[in-house]
């Protein structure tokens, strides 16, 4: 089992998502990519090899206004786009984890989008998976070079 960056093209305005190959195939992991404040509000989207997609809300940006969340499609489907970097080699059971917590993942305040983004979401899960900490991910240009 692997964990794998992809971008559907590169430079700093690129869209990143994460594929995991689970006991259930392959599914893709993706992130609001914050490039305009508040449009993504956390929202984290899975989708499997089967074509079906989950939105995970994070904060609604709106709610005084009564308009609906937002339910954009940041996780492309499996095998689109192009790997970046080296794989991470997972186990089935961490692979799995990965997946369910994604699921299960809940907002958090204080959303700040210059610190939250499809790039940062990456590195995260990925230094989670090898074991390292997260906290460069925040700094370091958020893995932009």
């Amino acid at each position: 089992m692997t964990l794998q960056l992809r971008a559907l093209h590169g430079g700093p305005l690129s869209h990143h998502w994460l594929e995991v190959e689970s006991s259930r195939g392959k599914v893709t992991i993706g992130f609001g990519p914050a490039t305009v404040p508040f449009i993504d509000a956390g929202q984290i989207s899975l989708q499997d090899g089967y074509g079906n997609i989950e939105r995970i809300s994070g904060m609604h940006p709106f709610p005084v206004l009564g308009m609906p969340p937002l339910h954009y499609r940041y996780a492309k489907a499996p095998g689109a786009g192009h790997p970046l970097g080296q794989p991470i080699s997972l186990t089935v059971a961490q692979a799995d984890a990965l997946v369910q917590k994604a699921r299960n993942h809940r907002f958090v305040g204080p959303y700040v989008p210059i610190l939250h983004d499809c790039r940062t979401f990456a590195c995260t899960i990925q230094a989670a998976a090898q074991g390292r900490s997260s906290l460069p991910c925040y700094f370091l240009f958020k893995g932009y070079w």
